[in-house]
């Protein structure tokens, strides 16, 4: 029992090391690796969905590596926002066997990080103001409707690129499009 209380804090501990180093990143351009920087969006969430009960699966590594040009930490950050939402979308509906799945797809000179879960999807009627500032599904005390109107400012107005949304068969998927470096 010691000894996993002991792995657990020392698990802990390195999330929290990898947290403050997101933080504390710089807010300049630099050519990273795309899967360098989702992977260090998984650390970050990975408990949080392990606790829930939501498997992670992660197929970032089945292109070869992808160079982008970013503010580092802004791309991790949209990242975790967009699996909370979809994390939030899968509990609020008491989701069974749920799953969140994070893909790249390479689109002439893009690079595409998928983000895909089986939520339930997004109801037709609300689809188109998701990204607007302050709209919300979720109770007041939950959300602000911000986090998704700031993540596809990030995206298109930082970074040129695009994030949109689809509907899929079993919930949503979220996808970030950028210029490869």
């Amino acid at each position: 029992m010691l000894e996993l209380i002991d792995q657990s804090t020392q698990y802990l501990s390195n999330i929290i090391d990898r947290f403050r180093n997101y933080i504390k990143e710089k807010k300049e351009y630099k050519d990273v690796i795309v899967q360098d920087r989702v992977k260090i969006a998984l650390d970050i969430v990975a408990a949080t969905l392990k606790n829930h009960k939501i498997k992670l699966i992660n197929d970032i590594d089945k292109i070869d590596p992808q160079k982008v040009s970013i503010i580092v930490g802004e791309l991790s950050e949209v990242v975790v926002n967009l699996i909370k939402n979809s994390k939030d979308a899968i509990l609020q509906n008491n989701i069974l066997e749920p799953y969140i799945k994070i893909y790249l797809e390479q689109k002439d000179h893009n690079i595409v990080i998928n983000i895909e879960d089986n939520g339930g999807g997004i109801s037709q009627d609300i689809i188109g103001k998701i990204f607007d500032p302050y709209f919300t599904t979720k109770h007041k005390s939950r959300g602000t409707g911000l986090g998704l109107y700031i993540s596809k400012k990030i995206i298109e107005e930082h970074f040129g690129g695009k994030l949109y949304l689809k509907n899929t068969k079993e919930g949503a998927c979220f996808s970030i499009e950028l210029s490869i470096a």
